[in-house]
C-alpha cells in the first residue's frame, strides 16, 4: 500500500493547519511528518475511513489495489496453525468444548463401525494420506478384497455409466469418425475369426 503524500508545506499539520515543532518536521524514515499530534492523525484517519468505499473503488480502478489472498495464499500449514490458535484461545477463555462429548457425537460414536480389523486400519491410514503400496501386506490384501467386492456389487451401476458415456461420445462423433471406428471394429473381428480358425 502506498504511503500518503504530504499536502501542506513541511512543518504544517495536514489536518488542523497548525505548525509542527521544528525538531519533529521529519520522521525517523526521512519523510515529512503529516500531523502535529496523535489526535490530528487519528482524526485524519477517521475522516479518511468515512470515504473508504470510494477510496477503495478508486484504487481498484487505478490498479493500485491487490487482493491479499493472492499475496498470502492459505496453505494447509497456515490453516492448521490458525485453527489451533483459535482453539487454544477458546480454551484460555473457557469457551471451548470437546465436540466429541455432545449427545449427538456420543450417540454416533456408540454405533457399530462399518469396517473392522485390517480393513478399517487400511482405510484409516489411506484417509490420512498414505498410499496403497505403503500399507503392510496384510492390510493391502484386505483392501484389495474389499475393493473387488465393492466393484462386483456396483457392477451394474458402473456398466450403466460406461454405456451412457459411450452414447455421448458416439453422438458427438462426425460421420467420418464413426466410419473410422467401424473399420477398426471390422479389423478386430477379422483377427478374432483368424485366431479361432487356427
Amino acid at each position: 500500500m502506498s504511503k500518503p503524500e504530504k499536502v501542506a508545506p513541511v512543518g504544517t499539520c495536514d489536518y488542523c493547519g497548525k505548525g509542527i515543532p521544528v525538531g519533529e518536521w521529519w520522521t525517523s524514515k526521512g519523510r515529512p511528518r503529516l500531523h502535529c499530534s496523535l489526535e490530528c492523525r487519528q482524526a485524519a484517519n477517521s475522516r479518511k475511513m468515512e470515504n473508504r468505499a470510494e477510496w477503495m473503488r478508486e484504487r481498484i480502478e487505478s490498479g493500485d489495489w491487490v487482493n491479499p489472498a493472492t499475496i498470502n495464499k492459505p496453505t494447509s500449514e497456515t490453516i492448521s496453525q490458525n485453527s489451533r490458535a483459535a482453539r487454544l484461545r477458546e480454551e484460555e477463555e473457557g469457551r471451548w468444548r470437546n465436540p466429541g462429548i455432545t449427545p449427538e457425537a456420543r450417540a454416533k460414536n456408540s454405533e457399530p463401525h462399518k469396517h473392522t480389523g485390517l480393513l478399517a486400519s487400511a482405510i484409516e491410514k489411506m484417509g490420512r494420506g498414505a498410499k496403497l503400496k505403503e500399507l503392510p501386506e496384510d492390510e493391502r490384501e484386505a483392501y484389495h478384497v474389499y475393493a473387488r467386492q465393492l466393484r462386483s456389487a456396483r457392477k451394474d451401476e458402473i456398466n450403466q455409466q460406461y454405456r451412457e458415456r459411450y452414447r455421448r461420445a458416439w453422438a458427438a462423433m462426425t460421420e467420418e469418425e464413426k466410419e473410422t471406428q467401424r473399420e477398426k471394429w471390422r479389423q478386430q473381428n477379422r483377427k478374432r475369426a483368424q485366431k479361432k480358425r487356427k
